[in-house]
């Protein structure tokens, strides 16, 4: 087998072709997440490593070399743990091609290793990549190990019409007495383009300053980002208020008729009222009127909201993979013990009759929604 590592500005034709075909193989709506648009907006410096056979594209493997922060429960009671490790991140997760094989994925790795010798691991995320990835690391004699990180499922809405999802009825109340509150009929504002994006900047600006989740997948948020977003006809928010109040933002985007929730953030002193449930609602409203959509991704995460909105769920697999060695396997078996100490934490936090506050952050102790 052959491999080629090619740059976005030098990707020979029939690489591009097979990279566009391949990314949509899977019927998941996550298509878009795997193109050649997506993964060149997040990450222009990405390198393509191509695997053929006898001039035959067997797989495809897009990559990019990143800083990577170990989990805080990495080690047990190393809460201040903050060494960055440079990891190969394979964008959009997966290894694309439909013939990859056990010899395909072995090919790549130590390609990759090799082009990269100061990488301490190669970090991928698929829904595929488990039935591939779980049969190579069965055999005795692999080089590597996998550490598996999978954690919560990506729930989404599937079907999105007017005849499906929650009746926004169940909700009036709330919205009537925020309403009040806010004094005046609670609107929701979309923001697709650049005059809605200027005209609401500093109202969204300032919800967004009071959310941990100023991010798009992974990469800092600013409003040039949302400006490319617009740029390239991706962008869809929402925001919920009054003329001269806010109480909720939605930031998403879209792709292969399917809006991805990237987050929402919300005013907590209207908590009570759940603003951010009733954005939903409207968002839901909007979509199903207009037409075209078949998804709402929620993204990744235990959150009961995207539990009751959602109707169907991805087991997305994440993977970091690394050499074997001394060092490795003894971090390899701290980092499972963590993981079984978080997973009975959760089950212990189920459980126990404490305060709602204390049990948020026992539950949340493996990782946040």
């Amino acid at each position: 087998m052959k491999i080629d590592i090619y740059s976005l500005n030098e990707l020979p034709g029939h690489v591009n072709e097979f990279w566009q075909e391949a990314a949509y193989l899977q019927a998941d709506g996550l298509g878009f997440l795997r193109s050649r648009e997506w993964i060149e907006f997040l990450s222009p410096s990405v390198k393509i490593f191509c695997l053929s056979e006898e001039s035959e594209i067997k797989a495809i493997a897009p990559v990019v070399l990143q800083a990577w922060q170990l989990p805080y429960e990495f080690i047990p009671g190393w809460t201040a743990w903050k060494q960055n490790w440079k990891v190969v991140k394979i964008c959009g997760g997966a290894i694309l091609g439909a013939e990859a094989n056990l010899e395909c994925v072995a090919t790549l790795l130590y390609s990759i290793y090799e082009f990269f010798p100061n990488t301490q691991g190669v970090l991928c995320s698929d829904v595929k990549a488990d039935s591939i990835l779980g049969q190579f690391f069965k055999y005795e004699a692999c080089d590597f190990l996998c550490w598996d990180l999978s954690g919560a499922q990506c729930h989404r809405l599937w079907h999105i019409s007017k005849k499906s999802g929650f009746k926004f009825k169940n909700r009036r109340n709330k919205f009537n007495k925020l309403s009040k509150i806010l004094g005046g009929p609670l609107c929701l504002f979309k923001i697709t383009d650049l005059y809605a994006l200027n005209k609401y900047w500093e109202r969204i600006d300032n919800l967004l300053k009071g959310s941990w989740q100023y991010r798009l997948r992974g990469h800092k948020l600013s409003k040039g980002k949302f400006e490319d977003l617009v740029k390239k006809g991706w962008l869809r928010s929402y925001l919920l208020g009054t003329v001269k109040q806010d109480c909720a933002f939605v930031f998403g985007f879209v792709g292969s008729k399917t809006l991805f929730h990237e987050h929402t953030v919300y005013d907590r002193s209207f908590s009570q009222y759940s603003p951010g449930m009733l954005l939903l609602n409207f968002i839901y409203q909007d979509l199903s009127n207009e037409g075209g959509f078949e998804f709402i991704d929620f993204g990744e995460g235990n959150a009961t909201w995207k539990k009751r909105f959602g109707n169907c769920c991805l087991n997305t697999n994440h993977f970091l993979i690394v050499k074997r060695g001394l060092f490795y396997c003894i971090l390899f078996f701290l980092y499972r013990i963590s993981r079984v100490t978080a997973g009975f934490i959760r089950q212990v936090g189920n459980n126990l009759k404490i305060k709602p506050k204390i049990k948020k952050i026992l539950l949340n102790r493996g990782g946040g929604d």
